[in-house]
């Protein structure tokens, strides 16, 4: 169960939001093995001033509309099925909701088992 956190610049609409999570989702659920059932987003939209970056970094020019997504889920996943989601997600948000590939930043951080609670049944 991945635990996923997007930050962005507010004055998105609810339908641009669903959007966002249901291809976030699908690009895991193909590509990192995440169960269907296993959707926890956290979406946060923020002022442009609370949002701070490097306008260019490694070569790429950012624009005002970056998002960043932070990914936290068990361990278990190999580099190359990272690569694909990370593919799958950036081709998605920008076919779909025009989101530049410059302006999307993923950062994964894998977990121990031990480090998750379900509730009573997890």
């Amino acid at each position: 169960m991945p635990l996923v956190t997007i930050t962005l610049p507010e004055g998105k609409s609810p339908q641009f939001i669903q959007s966002l999570s249901t291809i976030v989702h699908e690009a895991m659920v193909e590509t990192i093995n995440c169960p269907p059932d296993a959707l926890y987003h956290i979406i946060n939209q923020v002022k442009r001033e609370q949002l701070t970056y490097m306008p260019e970094y490694k070569g790429m020019k950012r624009s005002e509309n970056v998002i960043i997504l932070q990914i936290t889920l068990k361990e278990g996943r190999t580099p190359e099925q990272k690569k694909q989601m990370y593919e799958k997600i950036s081709s998605g948000l920008n076919s779909n909701l025009g989101i530049r590939f410059e302006d999307i930043i993923i950062i994964l951080t894998d977990s121990a088992a031990e480090n998750w609670y379900f509730g009573r049944n997890g």
